[in-house]
């Protein structure tokens, strides 16, 4: 069954990516499956343009080099865009504007509380504007529990005690500050999250939090996945998903027909988008074209079986299926 998913997932993501070769320019397409340029986006106050899936808030010097590394790695290997900032501040030092822009842009925060992310400025500030974010535009926030009582977050005790740590601010009349961390700890450890002391070892924690994560980016309403030249195409999302028919015993192909330019690659991505998470591997494809011809069909075909089956190139990819077979 596993060996059945792969293939269904290969066979659904490179027949969404045929749409660069104009397969059915030869003859009219059936009139649900063509496509017409959709109205300019409306512009909306109350959201944020989203340039990120997950944004991931923690202490680099209690998990950079472990477990937020490895979930990193896992939430590539599942294509999900994610954003982790590789600079240490130091000591001192204030959270950037690009980093208050990025966890706007995402979609979906993960909070990795660890022994010693109170202690840092920086991840406190970017608490609070997760919190912020999660009121104002409807984010996601959730919290893994790394080796840390929630409890104690929430009551601001032990490790996450403020004021042994945070006692200048007092004395610099930067209570509003101090305020604002308590606030956002609290509502925090308040959410619905994952706790390393309850899943155990890390692999199976970080495999359970990346199911999460695809969960609740597939729930989202299909707003979320609005881009330019997608808003009002919704029902050819629908209608391809339908000619699709996940959950069938056949193999599935469809072709997405039209001129250039009006949203065939973006429509055939959010689908994709949608429905990964049902697939063991998947990847998409595009610009097909343009990729055969600069490096050649077996390359290509080399590197999406290495992407899929976790090769790791260099012909890898025809290894690990053989291996499978």
């Amino acid at each position: 069954m596993e060996l059945y998913s792969i293939f269904l997932a290969i066979f659904i993501t490179l027949s969404l990516s045929l749409i660069n070769f104009s397969l059915f320019r030869s003859s009219p397409p059936p009139p649900h499956l063509a496509l017409v340029p959709a109205p300019p986006p409306p512009s909306l106050s109350t959201t944020c343009p989203e340039k990120h899936e997950v944004f991931l808030s923690f202490r680099g010097e209690d998990t950079r080099n472990n477990f937020t590394s490895h979930l990193y790695d896992a939430l590539c290997d599942k294509k999900i865009e994610t954003f982790i900032d590789d600079e240490e501040l130091e000591r001192g030092d204030e959270i950037s504007p690009s980093l208050l822009k990025a966890i706007e842009q995402s979609k979906l925060s993960v909070i990795i509380f660890s022994k010693t992310y109170a202690s840092s400025k920086w991840c406190l500030d970017e608490l609070v504007k997760i919190i912020e974010c999660k009121e104002k535009y409807g984010e996601i926030v959730i919290p893994v529990f790394y080796q840390v009582d929630p409890s104690n977050i929430r009551k601001q005790r032990g490790s996450y005690a403020l004021f042994p740590k945070h006692w200048r601010l007092i004395f610099q009349g930067n209570m509003d500050k101090l305020s604002k961390w308590k606030v956002a700890l609290t509502e925090a450890a308040n959410l619905s999250g994952w706790d390393s002391m309850n899943i155990m070892p890390d692999s199976k924690l970080i495999k359970r939090v990346v199911q999460d994560i695809l969960l609740k980016l597939n729930r989202m309403p299909q707003s979320r996945f609005n881009v330019k030249g997608l808003v009002g195409n919704d029902k050819h999302i629908v209608k391809v998903e339908s000619l699709l028919e996940i959950g069938s015993s056949e193999v599935r192909v469809v072709g997405i027909w039209g001129m250039g330019g009006i949203g065939k690659t973006t429509i055939a991505d959010a689908v994709f988008t949608k429905l990964r998470s049902q697939f063991e591997s998947c990847c998409f494809v595009p610009n097909v074209r343009e990729q055969v011809a600069k490096s050649g069909l077996n390359y290509l075909r080399d590197k999406y079986l290495s992407d899929l089956l976790g090769g790791g190139g260099g012909g890898g990819g025809i290894y690990a299926l053989a291996r499978l077979i």
